[in-house]
């Protein structure tokens, strides 16, 4: 394991360090997101999810209004977060 860490990730050349953060990135984004899948449970995936009933299912006579209001539930989001 040493080894191929030495070989691999601790390498001269930048290509090479940077093909294989990129592949293990590229590997733990899909095993990731499998097992999301797996225990992902169905009541998001028939549309009974939280930001249906947030947001709503109707969309606004406007676009700027829609915009907005998108904007402000991210950007609540994005504080509750910070």
């Amino acid at each position: 394991m040493k080894r191929i860490i030495n070989e691999y990730y601790i390498n001269e050349k930048i290509l090479i360090i940077f093909f294989s953060l990129f592949v293990t990135g590229i590997i733990l984004f899909v095993l990731v997101w499998s097992v999301s899948y797996y225990f992902f449970p169905e009541v998001f995936l028939k549309g009974k999810a939280i930001s249906e009933s947030v947001m709503g299912i109707d969309a606004s006579n406007s676009l700027l209004v829609e915009w907005g209001k998108f904007a402000g539930y991210s950007f609540v989001a994005v504080g509750l977060v910070f």
